[in-house]
């Protein structure tokens, strides 16, 4: 059990200590680089001691039972990721979901499943709807968990994922019960489920106080998009999605939301040229579309797969479409190597924008997804999404996610501590699973 007045800093394994120096500096680029320090004005609260109390008396209102911890007892988590449903009405060729869909569906066997080859995702995460749906926890629940996580473990960032959270009906009572705790709510979607079939229903009826909201979006090419975003669809959803999805992120742009978009890139085969320039005039549309669109940052995604193992490619990519001249007609105020720190998951390249344009400018990031001892079943290479010191990831019923590979343990199960409104039941299994991530080897590389 993790007591109060405990220092969980001073832990004796040499290693340990050298990660938590880490842990000072970290911060998590998928949810934000803002400083940890910023404050969001929420219900009139503009003071980090003011919202640090009224935490502590949010807490009070569910359980007189409110531990004492010293400064650095706890573990710091900057942000969490918490999948609030399953359901997804995509199936995305590189996420879990498209897999779990061909095998309920019987068009791959366990076999294949077992052997696809996907980095990690947020499809790892996932699970069947129909086995989860009745275990959600409820909005009042993830108010009582995150007022647990802002308290006591400085928690600012909160990003709500799913599936598409935006399929959940009580989607903007999560999003504001989360927001009154004075913390940064930013939501991932792919953009179908926000879209009004009326023209009736305004985002804000389902976005509600989500400052920021990820738009996924990969490509401007209605034929792709259907290929590879909505290839399980039926025809009537697949076709024009993605002239929804572009109106609805416009929307949310002229709204005020703080809009930004991530992106897949593939590798390229150079020696195919058309098949190499359609790939250029792709990621050139889209950073056209965002500047349009007044959208301050995307994403690129690189996908590690079989082939790419251990060899970045969105670097080349990048580097060859600013040699063919793709970016002549825009101003570079920015330009490093991708990968220049190996150690941060992701990495501001480039600013670009117009020559004639006086805003600020549209920001280029590079990320790459890969759990190459599970998905990949490849050995020797311990780069894990989830060993990133800092973050915490929840799945939809309530689990800390400690490994993509290892089957979820009761003793990370939040869902009792939380319906109990167990607060020392919290702390003790997030500490539980931090320790976990911190120390683990990869279940893959442990069996050599």
């Amino acid at each position: 059990m993790f007591e109060k007045g405990a220092n969980f800093n001073t832990h004796e394994d040499s290693k340990e200590k050298e990660i938590e120096g880490k842990d000072q500096n970290y911060s998590t680029e998928n949810i934000s680089l803002e400083s940890d320090a910023t404050v969001f004005e929420v219900e009139g609260i503009n003071d980090k001691q003011a919202q640090e109390k009224s935490c502590a008396n949010i807490l009070a209102s569910y359980t007189n039972k409110i531990p004492e911890y010293q400064e650095g007892d706890l573990f710091k988590i900057s942000a969490a990721r918490i999948i609030i449903t399953d359901l997804c009405p995509y199936s995305c060729t590189y996420c879990g979901v498209h897999y779990q869909k061909m095998l309920e569906e019987g068009k791959i066997s366990q076999e294949d499943f077992d052997r696809r080859d996907i980095g990690a995702n947020e499809g790892g995460s996932i699970r069947n709807y129909r086995e989860t749906k009745d275990s959600y926890l409820s909005p009042d629940d993830y108010k009582f968990l995150v007022a647990v996580l802002r308290h006591y473990f400085k928690t600012m960032d909160i990003t709500l994922t799913g599936g598409d959270p935006f399929t959940r009906p009580e989607v903007k009572e999560i999003i504001g019960e989360i927001a009154s705790l004075g913390v940064k709510v930013t939501t991932l979607t792919k953009g179908l489920p926000l879209f009004s079939k009326d023209g009736q229903e305004n985002i804000s009826q389902k976005a509600g106080d989500a400052p920021r909201i990820i738009f996924s979006l990969d490509t401007l090419n209605e034929d792709k998009h259907i290929s590879q975003n909505l290839p399980l669809a039926d025809k009537d959803v697949a076709t024009g999605a993605l002239a929804k999805t572009l109106e609805t992120i416009k929307q949310a742009c002229e709204l005020g939301y703080h809009v930004d978009i991530n992106s897949v890139v593939e590798p390229v085969d150079y020696n195919n040229e058309k098949q190499a320039k359609i790939s250029f005039i792709n990621t050139k549309s889209l950073v056209d579309f965002a500047l349009e669109t007044k959208i301050r940052k995307i994403k690129f995604l690189e996908l590690e797969t079989k082939n790419t193992l251990g060899n970045p490619y969105l670097e080349d990519y990048f580097n060859r479409m600013k040699a063919g001249g793709y970016f002549a007609s825009y101003e570079i105020s920015k330009w490093i190597s991708p990968y220049v720190d190996s150690e941060r998951p992701a990495i501001e390249f480039c600013i670009i924008k117009r020559k004639d344009d006086a805003n600020d400018g549209l920001k280029l990031y590079t990320y790459r997804a890969h759990c190459s001892a599970t998905a990949l079943k490849k050995d020797g290479n311990r780069n894990c999404d989830l060993t990133g010191l800092g973050e915490l990831n929840i799945n939809s019923t309530g689990e800390v996610v400690a490994c993509q590979k290892r089957p979820y343990s009761n003793k990370f199960d939040l869902s009792p501590a939380i319906h109990q409104r167990d607060i020392s039941g919290i702390i003790n299994c997030i500490m539980a699973a931090s320790l976990e991530i911190r120390e683990q080897t990869c279940p893959e590389e442990r069996k050599n």
